[in-house]
């Protein structure tokens, strides 16, 4: 299967995430978007067989890389993970197989007992019952099966400012099919989340704003 991963300063985590996809799919196609890491994670990716490419310092603007290089690559899917070790890879082949009837899977922290922080509790709780669908319950996850339209889509235009709720329910109106698969999380094994703390909660009214706006335009 084929592998995007973003990357910023997680030298204490990706060589474990790569050995980890190896060991687990050691015919892999792994794509690094390394963006702006300051630490040693370049140089500890070298050593294994992965394409190592750059973007700017910013989640979402490595992905939107990412998904560039995935089209130049003529991938027909690929599954997201992050590289902090929160996302096993163990659970890329049951993402796979859903592409088969949807064309984005969300790995689910719903009803694993995997859900962190009580804002992110909140926050899902507060977008099933107001803007998502009653089948869609974490709009946080990163962990991610695009299938070849969901590559093109992205890579022509991915928004670079949200990727949880605003970004489901603007696909979602314009008939994208979506489904969530429950898998279990594993906790973040060294550093800190970009939205940890009062970045979390300013993070998380901007979203609920955004969908405001993403919902009175579809009307």
């Amino acid at each position: 299967m084929n592998y995007l991963v973003p990357v910023h300063n997680e030298a204490l985590n990706i060589s474990s995430m790569i050995r980890r996809i190896l060991w687990i799919d050691t015919a892999a196609q792994i794509c690094i978007v390394n963006s702006a890491s300051k630490d040693d994670s370049v140089n500890l990716a070298k050593g294994y067989p992965v394409h190592i490419i750059s973007a700017p310092k910013g989640y979402t603007q490595a992905l939107a890389i990412g998904y560039q290089f995935a089209v130049q690559q003529k991938w027909t899917h690929l599954i997201q993970l992050d590289a902090d070790g929160q996302h096993d890879p163990v659970y890329a082949n049951v993402l796979y197989r859903a592409l088969s009837n949807v064309d984005w899977a969300i790995g689910s922290r719903h009803n694993t007992g995997s859900f962190g922080t009580s804002i992110m509790r909140a926050m899902a709780y507060f977008s099933r019952k107001k803007y998502l669908p009653a089948d869609l319950h974490d709009p946080s996850s990163g962990y991610w099966a695009l299938n070849e339209r969901m590559i093109h889509i992205f890579a022509e235009r991915f928004p670079v400012e949200f990727t949880e709720i605003p970004l489901r329910l603007s696909l979602l109106i314009s008939g994208i099919r979506i489904q969530e698969i429950c898998v279990p999380m594993l906790s973040r094994s060294e550093g800190v989340s970009m939205n940890a703390g009062i970045n979390g909660v300013i993070h998380g009214f901007k979203m609920l704003f955004a969908c405001r706006k993403i919902q009175r335009k579809s009307r």
